[in-house]
């Protein structure tokens, strides 16, 4: 799995203690289960597994019970509502 990260969401991270969790999460919308990625500094409950070093010089963890990795992971800072990470799978906000 390859991490693409902007310099920003590198340099959050690495503010925030080096490491980057992911995790899926679901919801319902329009008689759908839309599934998403859900990226955080803090580590969340449940079992993780490192899964790769990023460029920008931080740890990814990534959910133990995931079916498949992706081929990339990108990695950027949202600025609203706070500043926090954000993660896509393949490029995209929904993991298929």
């Amino acid at each position: 799995m390859r991490v693409v990260a902007s310099d920003e969401a590198s340099a959050f991270v690495l503010e925030h203690g080096g490491r980057l969790w992911v995790r899926l999460r679901s919801t319902r919308c329009c008689r759908s289960l839309l599934t998403y990625l859900d990226a955080s500094t803090d580590a969340p409950s449940g079992t993780f597994r490192r899964v790769a070093g990023a460029d920008g010089g931080f740890d990814v963890y990534m959910q133990e019970d995931l079916p498949r990795l992706p081929t990339e992971l990108h990695v950027t800072l949202s600025h609203f509502p706070r500043r926090s990470v954000q993660a896509f799978w393949n490029g995209c906000a929904w993991v298929e």
